[in-house]
């Protein structure tokens, strides 16, 4: 079952079960419930909400309105989260087996999913290369990687022993993993436990 929903100036809410969902805006407010299987939802200056369901794969884009996630992923999905200037909340399961990489350009970036602190996650000026590596509390996985002035990016994995999965290079232990990309330019990008 396919779903496809457009509007330019209205509000688009779906509370629908299906295979696929994709949703376009252009200034207003997209809103899934309770959605399940895969979705690709994007806006211009409209905020995009997406409340319950688990989803296998997604898209979820806005330009400059806000973005809110807090449903499930599904294991070995791949799910990718943007945003020019508006802000990125993401309420998710600290138990789900995900790989992260989240990075800002100029917006703060605050991550309770790895419990690293503030000062950890600060910008790194300008210094290139690899940051510090270790293990943040809860047995977390997390990088810091350094790029630009101002920029910030996190790598880091949840749910799981994560060094062991990156190192099996058998296909099964790969696709457990979700995938989860989060990039903003200038809007601040929370990582919230669920």
């Amino acid at each position: 079952k396919e779903v496809e929903a457009k509007s330019l100036k209205g509000d688009v809410d779906l509370a629908v079960t299906g295979t696929r969902v994709k949703v376009r805006s252009a200034s207003g407010k997209a809103t899934l419930t309770g959605t399940t299987g895969e979705a690709d939802v994007s806006t211009v200056s409209g905020s995009v909400v997406v409340e319950g369901g688990h989803f296998e794969r997604g898209r979820f884009k806005t330009v400059s309105g806000d973005l809110v996630f807090s449903a499930g992923l599904r294991r070995g999905g791949a799910f990718d989260f943007s945003s020019h200037s508006g802000s990125i909340t993401l309420r998710l399961p600290v138990s789900m087996p995900a790989d992260y990489l989240v990075s800002s350009r100029e917006g703060r970036v605050v991550n309770d999913l790895a419990a690293v602190t503030r000062e950890r996650m600060a910008p790194a000026g300008p210094r290139r290369g690899p940051g510090r590596r270790g293990r943040a509390r809860g047995g977390v996985d997390r990088d810091m990687i350094r790029t630009r002035p101002g920029e910030t990016r996190v790598s880091f994995s949840t749910g799981g022993d994560s060094d062991s999965s990156r190192d099996n290079t058998a296909a099964g232990a790969l696709s457990e993993r979700a995938r989860v990309v989060v990039t903003s330019f200038s809007g601040d990008v929370a990582l919230r436990r669920k």
